[in-house]
């Protein structure tokens, strides 16, 4: 009973924050979101896309890896702005952002994010 302190009192403890921790909390979190999903989605159209365009265009076969990286670059910042767009919005209507707000580091938490989506 008697030391005084209170249970969630944290003056005078170092945050407990890291940024594997928050790695995990963000692949616990990403488990319950139809990010996966959605990251699958967009593989398999702008697969089916690749296909298709390359299926009927004219093209020059030696041109194969040059037509392939011209269209993931052009598909890739698209589905980049739709994933992190979803994700954000997810966030917000789920916590009002305060998973990135209210931590103890907002570093670490923007890191393990970042890393956790680009590593999906």
């Amino acid at each position: 009973m008697g030391s005084g302190r209170h249970v969630g009192s944290s003056v005078g403890q170092t945050s407990r924050m890291t940024l594997w921790r928050a790695v995990l909390s963000e692949c616990v979190r990403l488990k319950r979101s139809p990010l996966i999903a959605l990251h699958l989605a967009c593989g398999l159209i702008a697969g089916v896309a690749c296909g298709a365009y390359f299926g009927v265009a004219p093209w020059d076969p030696r041109l194969g890896t040059d037509a392939f990286v011209q269209l993931i670059g052009a598909l890739m910042p698209l589905m980049v702005a739709i994933v992190c767009g979803l994700d954000v919005d997810g966030e917000r209507e789920a916590s009002g952002l305060a998973n990135l707000l209210a931590v103890p580091s907002r570093r670490i938490a923007l890191a393990a994010r970042v890393l956790v989506l680009w590593l999906r």
